[in-house]
Parts: C-alpha cells; sequence; structure tokens
C-alpha cells in the first residue's frame, strides 16, 4: 500500500488525495496530517479549512469522542488507558521538541463534523486486540521518551517513514482500529450532500481513498504538505 507520509530533504510530509465521482461529480479532499506539526502547518490547514468552506465544502475531520470514566476498566479499557497514556508521553516529547500538538494547532470551522468512533466504539475494538499490544506500546513510548529532546524530531521522522503505520495506529493491528475508523470516516463521506475536505491521520488515507475507489471515486489529484522541518537532510 502507498505511504502518505514521507521524509524529504529535512522535512516530513504528509499527502493530500482528491478524489471525484465521475457521475455525480461529488469530491472528498482527503488532507493527511500528523498528531504533532510545526505552528505553520496548523495555519496553512485552518486557513485552506475556511477557503473550503467558503466554495461551499464542508469539514470532515477526526477526534474520538466521548469520556473515559465511562470506560469499564475491563480488559479493552485497560488497553484504551494504556494507549492514551503512551501517545500523551510522546507528544509531551513532542511539545518539548518545539511541534505543535493537533488539538492545540487546530481551529475546525463552524459548521464542521466530527465523523469518528466514539470511546465506546474504540472499546469494543481493543477488545480484539492482540495480548502483545500493551507491551509493544509502552515499550515504543518509552524508547522515544529516552531520546534526546535535540534528536527527537529527526528520530520521530526516520520512525514514520520507516514503519507501515504511524502513530495514529499505535502499532495496532490495522482490522483492530484503523479499518473501523476508515470506515465510519467512507460512510460519512459518501451520505455528505456538499463536497467534503476529510482532515485525518495520514495512516488513514490509503484505507479511506481505497473504500472510494470501491464506490467508483477516482482520484483527480495528489500533493505533499510539509508537517514538519527537523536539520538534517534524510536518505532520499
Amino acid at each position: 500500500m502507498e505511504s502518505t507520509v514521507r521524509t524529504r530533504h529535512g522535512l516530513v510530509e504528509a499527502q493530500t488525495i482528491v478524489l471525484r465521482h465521475p457521475i455525480t461529480g461529488h469530491i472528498v479532499e482527503l488532507v493527511g496530517v500528523l498528531h504533532v506539526a510545526d505552528a505553520a502547518f496548523w495555519r496553512y490547514l485552518n486557513k485552506h479549512m475556511r477557503s473550503r468552506v467558503r466554495e461551499g465544502y464542508v469539514v470532515h475531520y477526526e477526534l474520538v469522542s466521548g469520556s473515559y470514566d465511562q470506560i469499564t476498566n475491563d480488559r479493552a479499557g485497560k488497553m484504551m488507558r494504556r494507549f492514551s497514556k503512551a501517545a500523551k508521553l510522546v507528544i509531551e516529547k513532542a511539545k518539548a521538541a518545539g511541534l505543535t500538538y493537533q488539538l492545540d494547532g487546530i481551529r475546525y470551522p463552524t459548521g464542521a463534523v466530527n465523523t469518528d468512533m466514539t470511546k465506546q466504539q474504540m472499546r469494543h475494538a481493543f477488545a480484539d486486540a492482540p495480548w502483545s499490544m500493551p507491551a509493544k506500546l509502552w515499550l515504543a513510548a518509552h524508547v522515544l521518551q529516552a531520546i534526546p529532546t535535540s534528536m527527537f524530531k529527526e528520530t520521530l521522522a526516520t520512525t514514520i517513514a520507516n514503519s507501515k503505520s504511524t502513530m495514529s495506529a499505535g502499532g495496532l493491528n490495522d482490522k483492530v482500529i484503523v479499518d473501523a475508523r476508515n470506515t465510519i470516516a467512507t460512510r460519512a463521506a459518501l451520505s455528505a450532500q456538499h463536497h467534503v475536505v476529510a482532515v485525518w491521520g495520514a495512516a488513514h488515507l490509503p484505507g479511506i481513498s481505497a473504500n472510494l475507489k470501491e464506490a467508483d471515486y477516482r482520484v483527480i489529484n495528489k500533493r505533499w504538505l510539509p508537517v514538519y522541518a527537523y536539520h538534517s537532510c534524510p536518505q532520499q
């Protein structure tokens, strides 16, 4: 499957994929993001979303909703909390390295629609996660935590570029979390009455675009957006 994140000339870049249905003309623009980025990336994205809204698009976005207070402390619930704790460790390290967290940088326009899972739906998905997943999450998060802050951006870039799934997948089997969320996002895009600009983690773009292609949508444009810069140039 084609990667939607790459390193190039000292930049981490994420892909945007635009699809259109040949009969209805309905357009879905998938904008891939990472959970952390340079502040300039979020400023660009905020401006782009406002521009699309003026053109008549509706914004769809990812954000698992609900409260952990309602999540039972069974095996799946414990995995969710460990997943959340591991992600927070990485995000805090990224912020210390000068990156901006998604929820701190992004400003969804009025009328934007959350097309993601609820925490209860995610708990059901975690019930099917492999037993080794919490240990893998813990190890990955603590390895990244041990890296000096000055090296964090480059190390994260290398990790993302060489991984089949980004941090947003949490190292889980795609069938457990990513595919389920892709299905929800696809259904929302297909049922939208207006053109859609969907802001989702880059790990989700291959699956969502594949789902749309099965519904006869065709790719009409692809482009790469710079997410953040780091000092050294990666291998080409």
